[in-house]
């Protein structure tokens, strides 16, 4: 009964600080991307990072990284069916889009198997 009080308060904790993450947490000001800031002039607007897909074939190495290392031992940490690979058939670009595809087979890694695959990709450029 302990483990499982443990637990709940442990989740009311994560709760919470997830709560206050999407609500700001704080005084901090938070702006929709979408919403036009009255005290920054469009004309001072600039873009910092894009990728407009307007090539074929693999993600662009040089803005894109495929995450394939799984962190929790051989597996993710909310429990996901699939192996995230490094492949063309997972994940490339066609007609402007980047497309990420799973598929349905056997693959082993990291000494676990699962029964699917896909791409995790994460952007090589951070922004504040």
């Amino acid at each position: 009964m302990k483990n499982r009080m443990t637990n709940i308060t442990r989740f009311g904790a994560v709760l919470s600080v997830l709560t206050l993450a999407a609500c700001g947490g704080g005084t901090e000001t938070k702006t929709d991307v979408n919403a036009v800031n009255p005290t920054v002039p469009v004309d001072d607007w600039r873009l910092v990072w894009s990728d407009e897909f307007d090539y074929q074939g693999r993600p662009d190495d040089s803005k894109w990284h495929h995450q394939t290392y799984a962190p929790n031992n051989g597996g993710w940490f909310n429990g996901e069916l699939q192996h995230y690979v490094d492949r063309d058939e997972n994940s490339y670009v066609s007609d402007g889009t980047l497309k990420i595809k799973a598929i349905h087979e056997s693959y082993t890694t990291q000494n676990s198997t699962k029964e699917y695959t896909s791409a995790r990709l994460n952007s090589k450029f951070s922004m504040t």
